[in-house]
């Protein structure tokens, strides 16, 4: 196993990228709000709450790619249905995870099986939430 060295200051720079992740998520709602286009009947500040924790796996995704990006597509399946999100910024926070699984993971074999995963686990909330009436 072969494993990837991490960048200098990669902690400093991953919270970095996850807070504006975050702060773009929550103006996003708050945009959406402004214009008359909310997407969740949650009150704006839930909505905002759940944008900025989506994006808070990052902060691992270079130490811990496969967990960073389960505990991002799990906040991305729970979210909409308990705070809201944005449906915008969200998914630069979720293809962000997809691709440190593979970018980062010394893993080979688990990436491969984690991205498989997702993808059907995804593929299936997305209908399913298609048919529930999600939105």
């Amino acid at each position: 196993m072969v494993t990837r060295a991490l960048p200098p200051a990669w902690l400093r720079n991953d919270a970095l990228t996850a807070a504006i992740l975050a702060v773009l998520g929550a103006g996003m709602v708050g945009l959406l709000s402004a214009a008359g286009l909310e997407m969740f009947e949650f009150p704006l500040w839930r909505q905002m709450l759940g944008a900025s924790l989506l994006a808070v796996p990052l902060v691992w995704r270079r130490r811990y790619p496969i967990t960073a990006a389960l505990g991002t597509t799990a906040l991305y399946i729970v979210l909409p249905y308990t705070l809201g999100i944005d449906l915008y910024a969200s998914q630069v926070v979720l293809f962000l995870a997809f691709y440190s699984i593979g970018a980062w993971s010394a893993q080979r074999g688990w990436a491969l099986i984690v991205r498989i995963t997702i993808s059907a686990v995804m593929a299936v909330w997305l209908v399913s939430s298609m048919f529930g009436g999600f939105g």
